[in-house]
């Protein structure tokens, strides 16, 4: 009598799921779950099956995507044990989903649900892209969620050395860094992108336009994340942005542009900056190419608003010549600036803007409690209580709850001013 394979069983479970689904109403058949098993840079022996196999008789995390990219309705979700996924299998031919970065697209002939992929925590689940090409490409009309991972030594000529993102995008719990680019080191988020970015941090990417992030048209939302030690050869050491920008309770600290924009570069359409804390980054990095903007660089072709914000400490070219912004600027709430002889209120502002006392009243960057580190305030501040009387709130006019790293907003009769909650005890102590 002739013998049946554990995968033919599991082939035969998988085409009658199918068939139910294609019966059945849209989301009818539960996400499938592939539990990757090997940090090996292997393909799928067979991608019509919907079983993460490869000749090796594993699951990693290449295979995973690519069964992935053909699971329909609820889609699949990727678990990634602690341990490192090095790519090694240089771009070749078309570079798709058998070469080159793990690809996230729309094969033809299947209409894939969502991707969400998980690891075991930012510092136990990396994957190195190995100089050989970015880490991760999402496709337009592809929704992916990345949580508890670090995407790392990504390189490519053209964007998102990290990810590039034409898709709907969630990066949670997540560290982007040591990647490169044209635009965008960490992440470029392409014309039809939508992004996510929350509790998560980009750092020591680099990029000709965007260090740690290009936005080129899409949308881009980051909450209770930290951009630090990013770097462009032109413009948005930190952030290269057009078009809707919002940014909550975050941190942008220590990037360099070696023209426009340490901290934010904007040029077109509308951003939103709430309890946000920029400081001591810095333009004109280069020292030969001129520019200005050390925190925030608005070529006024948009709107660019900030409420009860940070904006202190930014410079130009390694010397003590304060300069936090360059172009208008909309205020709102009460915010606090170190020098900003290179940018006015814009028309309609109905915030106010004054002087920090002393840089000193920000911290270290450290790790203070929650999963990004941040810029403790250090008493005594005008900035500790110092919020509008309105209160802090998100971009829907909703108060926010926490601070940065997810403590309670309110410590004492007021919110403060930046990403920062002073007065909350966390595991190290008492800030």
């Amino acid at each position: 009598m002739a013998t049946i394979s554990n995968r033919t069983v599991v082939r035969c479970v998988f085409a009658i799921m199918i068939g139910i689904g294609l019966m059945s109403a849209p989301g009818a058949v539960a996400a499938v779950t592939f539990a990757v098993d090997s940090t090996l840079d292997q393909v799928d022996d067979d991608t019509s099956d919907g079983v993460c196999h490869t000749t090796a008789n594993t699951c990693t995390l290449r295979a995973a995507v690519m069964q992935a990219n053909r699971m329909p309705n609820a889609g699949a979700t990727i678990t990634l044990p602690s341990g490192t996924y090095t790519l090694t299998r240089p771009p070749v031919g078309a570079d798709d989903e058998y070469s080159g970065d793990l690809n996230l697209v729309i094969p033809s002939g299947y209409a894939p649900g969502p991707t969400t992929i998980i690891g075991a925590g930012a510092d136990a689940t990396i994957i190195d892209a190995n100089g050989i090409d970015r880490v991760l490409y999402v496709d337009s009309g592809r929704t992916v969620v990345l949580s508890r991972l670090t995407l790392r030594n990504g390189i490519t000529a053209t964007e998102g050395g990290g990810i590039y993102n034409d898709g709907t995008l969630t990066v949670d719990l997540c560290r982007i860094e040591s990647n490169s680019a044209n635009g965008g080191g960490g992440i470029g988020d392409g014309t039809s992108g939508s992004l996510l970015l929350k509790r998560s941090t980009l750092h020591g990417n680099h990029a000709a336009f965007g260090g740690g992030l290009d936005q080129i048209k899409g949308s881009v939302d980051i909450v209770q994340s930290t951009i630090s030690g990013n770097s462009a050869s032109y413009d948005g050491g930190g952030i290269s942005a057009t078009y809707p920008l919002s940014i909550t309770s975050s941190t942008i600290v220590f990037n360099n542009a070696d023209r426009n924009g340490g901290g934010i570069s904007f040029s077109q359409g509308t951003a939103n900056v709430y309890n946000t804390t920029i400081a001591f980054n810095q333009a004109a990095g280069d020292n030969t190419s001129g520019g200005s903007g050390g925190g925030i660089y608005n070529a006024n072709f948009g709107v660019f608003n900030i409420r009860n914000t940070v904006v202190a400490g930014n410079n130009l070219s390694n010397a003590p010549i304060y300069d936090d912004c360059t172009g208008e600027i909309g205020i709102y709430g009460n915010n606090r600036y170190g020098e900003i002889s290179g940018c006015t209120a814009a028309a309609g502002s109905t915030g106010n803007w004054s002087a920090v006392a002393s840089l000193d009243e920000l911290g270290q960057l450290q790790n203070f409690g929650g999963p990004t580190q941040t810029l403790a305030l250090v008493a005594p501040s005008t900035m500790i209580d110092g919020a509008a009387a309105s209160g802090c709130v998100d971009k829907n006019g909703i108060p926010l709850p926490t601070d940065q790293r997810g403590f309670p907003r309110i410590a004492g009769v007021r919110c403060d001013i930046g990403a920062f909650e002073y007065g909350i005890i966390f595991a190290n102590g008492f800030q």
